[in-house]
């Protein structure tokens, strides 16, 4: 336990390995050390807790999402992901408003929409409407259409199919964290967007080189959430001949 408190103060990045041998044990010291007076000693702190876990990580992990370092409270977004326990919800409703960060209060918001059922729509539908920066309203929004809110989901369906860009692929991306039936039929007009969105490839290998297109992502998106198998291989980064993506829109068409 010294080395490992002697690592952290060090500010030395091998301390998660120590943190992840000594497993639980830790976590009284690297709680204490997540509220170090030294930011760079907090944020390895957190990242430490994430090795670690355990319920009682927790507490420590919420209120480390309001700290007014932003690496800080970033990395106790990345551990809360990795260690998500629905019984943080209310937590994680009560520190939302000390969050300074935008992007911090997104990503809390959506760890709350986890929570499904233990998550209390109608607190997060008040700092949606309280909340003033664009980027954690999205946040606030896609949960909020992931735990069944009606106005979020039509909401959620205009913001998707108006989209265009970086915009479209990121709300695909909320597709697949809401991942609901709901969210098929809206997929139809997608089907028609061939705008590339992400380029997946190896530098060295330009013959593996692929631009995959916004259809491309909504037919993983609706792979996911069907029924049934299509006729073709669906792959992370696959890119789909015309006939394959016209059979997935024949198929969302049938749908009620």
């Amino acid at each position: 336990m010294d080395v490992l408190k002697k690592l952290l103060l060090e500010k030395k990045r091998s301390s998660s390995l120590r943190a992840r041998q000594l497993g639980r044990k830790a976590n009284p010291l690297l709680l204490e050390l997540a509220k170090h007076a030294d930011a760079e000693v907090r944020l390895n702190a957190v990242f430490c807790l994430r090795e670690t876990g355990g319920s009682e990580v927790f507490p420590g992990l919420v209120a480390a999402l309001s700290d007014p370092d932003l690496q800080v409270a970033g990395a106790a977004a990345f551990a809360l992901d990795k260690l998500f326990d629905a019984a943080t919800a209310a937590s994680l409703i009560q520190v939302y408003d000390r969050i300074p960060h935008p992007s911090i209060r997104h990503k809390a918001a959506l760890l709350i929409g986890r929570a499904d059922r233990k998550a209390d729509p109608a607190e997060l539908r008040k700092r949606l409407e309280a909340e003033k920066i664009p980027e954690a309203a999205e946040g606030c929004l896609v949960a909020l259409a992931r735990l069944g809110d009606k106005a979020a989901r039509e909401e959620f369906v205009s913001r998707l199919q108006a989209s265009r860009g970086a915009i479209r692929r990121r709300f695909l991306a909320h597709g697949l964290y809401i991942g609901a039936p709901w969210i098929l039929k809206p997929l139809i007009p997608i089907l028609d967007d061939k705008e590339e969105l992400v380029h997946s490839g190896i530098d060295s290998m330009p013959e593996l080189n692929r631009e995959v297109r916004a259809c491309d992502l909504a037919v993983n998106l609706a792979s996911g959430l069907v029924t049934r198998d299509f006729s073709f291989k669906i792959e992370e980064f696959g890119v789909y001949t015309d006939p394959q993506v016209d059979e997935v829109r024949r198929h969302l068409k049938t749908l009620p």
